[in-house]
């Protein structure tokens, strides 16, 4: 099994404390697990486990891109270069509260293809009074799998900072910071971040000792 644990974040004013709301929505585009605190509100997505919304409510802005495919998607790549989209395929979707924090975990188990047996597991996490998301990853191989199945990482972030015109982008490579969105196959370390000129950002932090063990 490997593991990987992302952050990110936005900058801004410190609101009161309120409790969690959250409600199964249904739009046009899907079925939604919508949550909020008093600081971010996230929509999450049957469809990939994908985050379709993710808005920071001190200062109005929306940090992912709903012209995309969303934020926080999968896909598998063989080298015969044949591709599995994850994101298109059903998670199951469950939420609850424990403590401070409020928990969404969406899982899918995809047979077929290279992804025989391989059990996706991810984990959106908010706590009351910040604005810190915390995503977890498990990517398990069952022990009944025909064949062994090896990871690789590509870098692309699906968050932005929508309306804020075109906002510079920064990826640590193992040549330096890279400026630019783009697909990125040598990070050196375990973060990337966002802003626009009207001051808004965003960062997002991974633990790069498990990131790097995608890097094989």
């Amino acid at each position: 099994m490997k593991k990987i644990l992302m952050c990110c974040w936005a900058l801004g004013m410190v609101l009161p404390l309120m409790a969690f709301k959250s409600k199964e929505i249904k739009l046009e585009s899907g079925t939604y697990l919508m949550v909020e605190s008093d600081q971010l509100i996230l929509y999450v997505g049957r469809l990939g486990g994908r985050l379709s919304r993710l808005y920071y409510k001190p200062a109005k802005q929306e940090l992912v891109n709903v012209a995309g495919r969303a934020a926080f998607t999968e896909m598998d790549w063989e080298k015969s270069g044949t591709y599995d989209f994850l994101y298109r395929r059903g998670f199951s979707v469950m939420g609850e509260q424990q403590g401070n924090k409020y928990i969404v975990t969406c899982r899918g188990h995809h047979m077929g293809g290279g992804l025989n047996f391989l059990v996706v597991t991810k984990r959106y996490i908010i706590e009351k009074g910040s604005p810190v998301l915390t995503v977890e990853y498990d990517f398990h191989n069952q022990d009944a799998a025909m064949t062994k199945v090896r990871y690789n990482l590509q870098v692309h972030t699906g968050l932005t900072l929508v309306g804020c015109g075109n906002p510079d982008y920064y990826m640590p490579g193992t040549n330096g910071i890279k400026k630019g969105n783009y697909w990125l196959h040598n990070p050196a370390r375990g973060w990337m971040g966002t802003v626009a000129k009207n001051g808004n950002g965003m960062a997002v932090t991974m633990s790069f000792p498990e990131l790097y063990n995608f890097l094989i």
